[in-house]
């Protein structure tokens, strides 16, 4: 049997990644796919906020949503998930999925017509990860 030994390498991370996708591929011939990243800089150009995913096979996966602490509140989150979301529709998605925390913002997504599909508890200890997932008309 071959050795099993811990990485630190980010680089391996990708690598194992990359398999997976080829794999994925193969398995389900459907190649083509999108990246779907929107931004909103300050008036400094500075980055205050950005939803990053990626469309494949009718689905919208949403990666990160992030809004910089000091323009929380403002609608940001809401126009970059309504931008994703159009874009998504625009590609031909069926539905969007992503997943959250319960300390994060499910709150946010279910408002937004999310509905929860899946959880694990204690993922993080004493919290949860939250599956959601919103069909597209």
């Amino acid at each position: 049997m071959d050795a099993v030994e811990r990485s630190d390498d980010p680089a391996v991370g990708q690598m194992l990644k990359e398999h997976i996708e080829r794999f994925n591929i193969a398995t389900t011939g459907i190649t083509e796919w999108h990246q779907v990243t929107y931004v909103v800089r300050d008036d400094d150009g500075e980055l205050a906020g950005g939803v990053d995913g990626w469309e494949w096979g009718g689905t919208c996966f949403v990666a990160a949503l992030w809004v910089r602490e000091d323009r929380r509140g403002r609608g940001i989150g809401s126009a970059l998930m309504a931008a994703l979301e159009q874009e998504a529709t625009r590609l031909g998605c069926h539905q969007i999925a992503l997943e959250t925390h319960t300390f994060q913002a499910p709150a946010f997504y279910e408002r937004r017509g999310y509905a929860r599909v899946g959880e694990v508890g204690g993922y993080p200890r004493g919290h949860s990860l939250i599956s959601l997932a919103k069909p597209l008309s």
